[in-house]
């Protein structure tokens, strides 16, 4: 990779990983490697890095409702809920329903600072981003 850079001169500091490479099956899932499709992370997150090439997640702020880590997060209370019922927000998102992590908490910052983004869901990754931004969210919503 870095010889190719090198010879067409592309400046390059940064690739992102767009979502299939979290997908768990048909769907498609925040802080997961689909081992499938990239078996050998750290050998991938090598390459980049010999190559001086920052790795970045695509991280979406939505947990679908069957995501390994949805049950941490409505236990800690990370998730908007409905102001008028205090029932988890439900959206559309990706290929199911999910519920979006509250930013107004600082415990879903924590939250998200101790995910396993660049440990075992994004090896060699420097940071994330979310694009395209995400559903709206209708109404007026509480701190969970």
């Amino acid at each position: 990779m870095s010889l190719k850079i090198s010879q067409h001169e592309i400046p390059c500091d940064s690739f992102q990983l767009s979502s299939g490479y979290t997908s768990i099956g048909t769907k498609r899932h925040v802080f997961n490697w689909n081992q499938d499709k990239v078996p050998d992370i750290m050998a991938l997150a090598g390459k980049f890095h010999d190559a001086q090439v920052h790795l970045v997640a695509n991280i979406k702020p939505c947990l679908l409702h069957d995501h390994s880590r949805i049950y941490e997060a409505v236990t800690a209370g990370l998730l908007i809920k409905e102001s008028e019922t205090g029932a988890l927000e439900q959206s559309t998102f990706w290929d199911d329903t999910g519920s979006h992590l509250g930013f107004t908490n600082a415990d879903t910052m924590d939250f998200l600072a101790q995910a396993p983004i660049p440990s075992s869901s994004c090896v060699g990754c420097k940071t994330g981003f979310s694009i395209r931004g995400s559903p709206s969210i209708h109404g007026t919503m509480t701190r969970p």
